[in-house]
C-alpha cells in the first residue's frame, strides 16, 4: 500500500483594515477556502493558520485578504495529524 502525503502550510494573513472590522465574516472566508485557524489577533488583523499548499491560491484571491506569508511549509500524510 503506498502511502499519500499532501503539502501544508503554515500560514499568517494578514486582513485588510476594512475587512479586519468583519471579523467573523472574514474568518468564515478564510475557512472556506481550507485554512484550519489556529490564532486571531483582531487588533492587529493578523490570522495563523494552516492550509493545503494547493490551495494558497485561492486564499490569497479573496477579497479581504491583504497579504499571506508562509511561515512554514510540511508535507503530512493523507488523513493524518503529523
Amino acid at each position: 500500500m503506498t502511502q499519500r502525503y499532501e503539502e501544508i502550510a503554515d500560514v499568517e494573513v494578514i486582513l485588510k483594515e476594512a475587512c479586519a472590522e468583519r471579523n467573523e465574516e472574514s474568518l468564515a472566508k478564510l475557512r472556506g477556502v481550507g485554512m484550519h485557524i489556529v490564532n486571531v489577533d483582531a487588533a492587529d488583523g493578523a490570522v495563523e493558520g494552516t492550509i493545503p499548499a494547493d490551495r494558497m491560491a485561492e486564499l490569497k484571491k479573496l477579497d479581504c485578504v491583504s497579504y499571506v506569508r508562509t511561515v512554514f511549509p510540511y508535507e503530512r500524510k493523507e488523513g493524518g495529524t503529523g
